[in-house]
């Protein structure tokens, strides 16, 4: 595989050090690897590993300069026929979305840190067929503020060389080393700086101990004259030494580290006690019962408490009353926790893993099979019947290719990894009259009670397939109501035209029996398309209740109302949810709301959350979702998914709503005994 790396410099950093780390993996397992940038330090070492850079202006943003930039990468990806670009900066991932999609080759993006989101900024933005972020805060960021699909956004750690980051601690050294390594800038050096303010008291209790701060940045000579004032205050020896090209033997020395992300984690591997502590947060001494909690946001303390003297104080006091032999014994358990999950040969595994399936996602031009549906609305439960319509197409058609009906048409196809085109277009109706199988993928389609435009529509798509000649099928259908007799008149002649018919309950097919006049096609009763969802990693459902203010040691209930169209049935059926939300507060439960289609639920969600005191939840996927729902101790909803999903979480559920797809839902899955 050729592999072209797009960044805005090779120098020094975190980035740059991920991508020689990449690299020399990538070349180990025997790919090429090609690098563009505007170089650097790092870039000759690059060389060395066996890597080809090109130098390009990924960074400069006036028109000549993009032009040229464009216009290099685009001859360079054609010249070496480069399979896939792996970008790991803004403009560099902006330049190769554009050569990516007029050269048909898949674009993966990584995400480093929290990127700072404008509206020029959020639309020029650019994250590929998958996106790869180093940590699940850093992905919920992504998804929170470029509205991606959280199934579109992987977490890989970043990979460190653990061969090479190793311990060697000497035992004749009696002194206590207190490391600090990190860029000496003025949002990156508190904790250098408290070091220093605190170096003083440290002294007093501990007279061998001894500090080195280590870094460069434009914060380097503020950091020496406190470091100077410290050393008048006491005798403690504090070094200031700025950049060092290779940290190893600092890291090897230090007893406890003092830092954040990847410095850390290099701490870490070498056998150093940790504390993580840095301008974004404090979460203190790391061990390895708190390993995978302080990893949720890359050992950078984003989602904990803020840093100052005292806690800083509080935790080297602890680390340095420890004897040697423990303070090894805790480095050495923190590195055994570190090589399980952030090896140099795991991240780049999960990385060719995420190249393989980028490449899957290119879409063709010709598709034999057709999926249409209520697809690409932000509906979590519609999106999911999608994605395993799209599982269940290409299981059950190995050798055709899979088109999707969706709201935006092309927008839709990175979110999905299949070929989409708008449905309300004339594309839709070509891809249609040449497909092989035209399919309604899941959801209550036929039915006049939302809409008898919508009705219309699917009819009309259905009788037009059926008279190009097109295989027709319904796969997990609900059916119904249909209170309009013409409508009836209509849906029965397009369901006796369909080749296969699946119904998601008892209910709708007994309805086809009834309204084909058993002439139809025998209905098959299905299990809805998003049932047996799997759930989210358990890491992954730890940070998003902590993420979303839910304490995992008290019970909680999840919500999910459904915000449109509020009859006055439906209004009885909410009056019922509120007496139930105020029995679960003063049973001192913890309320989450979760908004299933945001366009309609989001009014009624706040206005519920503010009531009852509760958090909402937003930009999840169906596998966050049972992941949440599996950890609940009760779900209250009035949207059909969520059902589904509680039933797959095997949590008890509480259905809300008059609608015939809940009541046949809630009478066949009955969690509770019914009054």
């Amino acid at each position: 595989m050729r592999i072209l790396i797009l960044t805005d410099n090779m120098d020094a950093g975190g980035a740059e050090t991920h991508i020689l780390t990449l690299t020399n993996g990538l070349i180990s397992y025997g790919h090429t690897v090609f690098i563009a940038s505007r170089g650097g330090r790092a870039a000759h070492k690059a060389k060395e590993l066996g890597a080809r850079h090109a130098r390009i202006d990924l960074v400069s943003r006036s028109p000549n300069s993009l032009a040229k930039a464009y216009i290099k990468l685009y001859a360079l990806c054609k010249h070496y026929r480069i399979d896939i670009i792996h970008a790991h900066a803004r403009m560099a991932a902006v330049l190769g979305a554009r050569v990516a999609e007029r050269l048909r080759i898949p674009l993966v993006t990584t995400a480093h840190a929290r990127f700072s989101v404008t509206p020029a900024k959020k639309l020029i933005c650019r994250w590929g067929t998958l996106c790869a972020a180093v940590s699940e805060d850093i992905k919920q960021s992504v998804c929170k503020n470029y509205g991606i699909s959280p199934e579109n956004v992987r977490v890989i750690e970043n990979g460190i060389d653990t061969d090479n980051f190793s311990p060697n601690k000497s035992a004749n050294d009696d002194s206590l080393h207190i490391v600090f390594m990190s860029r000496m800038d003025c949002d990156c050096s508190k904790a250098a700086r408290l070091l220093c303010a605190i170096a003083p008291k440290l002294h007093r209790r501990f007279p061998n101990l001894k500090i080195t701060l280590a870094g460069g940045g434009n914060a380097l000579n503020t950091v020496r004259d406190l470091a100077t004032v410290a050393m008048r205050e006491s005798d403690i020896a504090i070094r200031v030494i700025g950049h060092i090209s290779d940290p190893k033997k600092l890291l090897q020395s230090a007893d406890i580290f003092v830092g954040v992300s990847r410095a850390a984690l290099e701490a870490m591997s070498c056998g150093a006690a940790t504390v993580i502590a840095g301008d974004e947060g404090f979460f203190g001494i790391v061990d390895k019962n708190n390993f995978s909690i302080a990893s949720l946001d890359n050992f950078c303390a984003r989602i904990c408490e803020k840093l100052s003297a005292d806690k800083l104080c509080d935790s080297l006091f602890r680390l340095c009353s420890m004897d040697k032999k423990s303070l090894w014994k805790l480095g050495l358990d923190l590195r055994e926790e570190l090589l399980k999950t952030h090896r140099a040969e795991l991240m780049t595994q999960k990385t060719l893993s995420m190249y393989r399936d980028a490449q899957k996602r290119i879409p063709c031009g010709q598709s034999d099979i057709v999926l249409c549906g209520y697809y690409g609305f932000c509906n979590i439960g519609d999106d999911a019947l999608l994605r395993n319509a799209v599982l269940r197409a290409e299981k059950s058609f190995p050798k055709y290719n899979v088109c999707a009906l969706t709201a935006r048409g092309k927008r839709d196809e990175d979110r999905f990894g299949v070929r989409c085109v708008r449905r309300k277009s004339l594309a839709a109706l070509r891809e249609i009259k040449r497909a092989k199988t035209f399919i309604f993928g899941g959801g209550t389609l036929l039915q006049d009670i939302t809409s008898k435009r919508s009705l219309l529509f699917y009819l009309f798509l259905l009788r037009y397939a059926q008279r190009n000649g097109v295989r027709c099928e319904l796969w997990a259908n609900g059916i119904g109501p249909l209170r309009v007799r013409f409508l009836r008149l209509l849906t029965s002649r397009a369901l006796c035209g369909c080749s296969y018919i699946g119904t998601r309950d008892i209910r709708s097919a007994f309805f086809v029996r009834t309204l084909t006049n058993n002439s139809c096609v025998l209905p098959v009763v299905e299990n809805d398309l998003a049932a047996n969802t799997p759930p989210a990693s358990e890491t992954r459902v730890s940070f998003l209740l902590k993420y979303f203010g839910i304490d995992e040691n008290a019970p909680f209930a999840v919500i999910a109302v459904k915000g449109s169209r509020i009859k006055k049935s439906d209004t009885d059926e909410l009056l019922r949810l509120c007496h139930v939300l105020n029995m679960l507060r003063s049973l001192k439960y913890q309320l989450l709301f979760v908004e299933f289609f945001p366009r309609e639920d989001h009014r009624l969600i706040d206005a519920l959350a503010k009531r009852f005191d509760g958090n909402i939840a937003k930009n999840l996927c169906a596998s966050d979702i049972v992941g949440i729902f599996s950890r609940a101790k009760l779900v209250c909803a009035s949207r059909f998914h969520a059902l589904v999903f509680a039933r797959d979480a095997d949590t008890p559920f509480l259905a809300f709503g008059t609608d015939p797809k809940i009541t046949a839902f809630a009478s066949k899955n009955s969690f509770l005994p019914q009054n």
